[in-house]
């Protein structure tokens, strides 16, 4: 599937990193794709990919549990212990916000520009394969 590849691609460009594609079905998420482990915890569940969905652009955090935004999510706070976070939002047809593709850690991590247009050029290609233009570049933050 080509999904699984994008996020298998997203967890090759980030070492260390586990990575999932989540997208928006009513008022659920549902992780579509996943490559890495992150232990049992429930991604759907997590606060993290709200956050970029919801924002102004990508999400990022480079050490969750000094971030006063996740510091007591429970997912930070418990296992699987979630230390970084990047999230860049993926835009549907209309240009609204559909799902999330995310890297995630359990140790913290920078993230640098390169990083930035890294994780942009995969979620861009996520809307590819619905036929969805990728939208201008966005400020990372975090």
């Amino acid at each position: 599937m080509q999904l699984d590849a994008i996020t298998a691609e997203a967890a090759r460009r980030f070492p260390g990193c586990a990575s999932t594609l989540a997208l928006v079905a009513r008022r659920d998420q549902v992780v579509t794709s996943a490559a890495g482990t992150m232990g049992q915890a429930d991604p759907r569940d997590a606060y993290f990919c709200l956050q970029t969905i919801d924002g102004p652009g990508p999400f990022i955090v480079t050490d969750a549990l000094h971030d006063p935004r996740v510091s007591s999510d429970p997912l930070v706070a418990g296992a699987p212990h979630v230390r970084f976070y990047a999230g860049y939002p993926v835009l549907g047809p209309g240009g609204w916000r559909i799902g999330a593709l995310c890297v995630v850690a359990v140790r913290p991590r920078g993230f640098s520009m390169a990083d930035a247009r890294s994780l942009r050029v995969l979620a861009a290609s996520v809307q590819g394969l619905a036929g969805v233009r990728a939208g201008p570049d966005t400020a990372v933050s975090g």
